[in-house]
């Protein structure tokens, strides 16, 4: 067995571990998926150290919305609380808050991609301008300075494969945490007793 076999294995292995534990959601007649949050009460949905002027939703809240977010189907979020459901009031004023956090959320998501850009176009810059740097002084350099041009090699190879790696693999990861943070802002809330 080589070993993209065994990798494949491990990976597939994995995928079956995850589903295990996290089963895909089934989707309703409308083709959307629902998740649902139990709150104790009406102000266990906030952060305890907001004011209560401008509250915020709780963190721990709020990381169980977006863990809960796995597909690109649209969302309900189902809130189980027999006071909200109750009081079109304190609803709307978690429908607001909700619609704040997320996007709060997701402005800061969008400026974690654009600096992630900023950061991938200045290391590419960086790189392209210093492999042009040793390439034209190789020309005049003397035959002991080996192990320097070497050394600039590496880093210019370094900064390079720092460039592409926040191109393609970081900007995909937060391009899809953007996507799931406006998938929240976008959902219908329906409050259950």
């Amino acid at each position: 067995m080589n070993f993209v076999s065994r990798m494949h294995k491990i990976w597939k292995q994995s995928q079956k571990e995850e589903r295990r534990y996290r089963p895909e959601r089934e989707l309703d007649a409308n083709g959307r998926e629902h998740i649902v949050i139990k709150l104790d009460s009406p102000d266990a949905a906030y952060s305890r150290f907001s004011p209560e002027g401008k509250r915020r939703i709780d963190p721990e809240a709020w990381q169980y919305l977006t863990e809960e977010n796995r597909n690109i189907a649209p969302l309900v979020i189902e809130v189980k609380n027999h006071d909200m459901a109750g009081d079109p009031g304190l609803a709307a004023e978690f429908k607001k808050t909700l619609f704040e956090e997320s996007r709060f959320q997701n402005f800061v998501q969008y400026r974690k991609r654009r600096m992630n850009a900023v950061k991938a176009w200045m290391l590419l810059l960086a790189g392209i301008v210093i492999i042009t740097v040793s390439i034209l002084l190789r020309a005049f350099a003397s035959e002991g300075v080996g192990l320097f041009f070497e050394t600039i090699d590496i880093l210019t190879w370094v900064l390079i494969w720092e460039a592409f790696d926040a191109f393609i693999f970081v900007r995909a990861g937060l391009k899809r945490k953007y996507m799931f943070t406006y998938r929240i802002r976008a959902a219908e809330i329906v409050f259950i007793e």
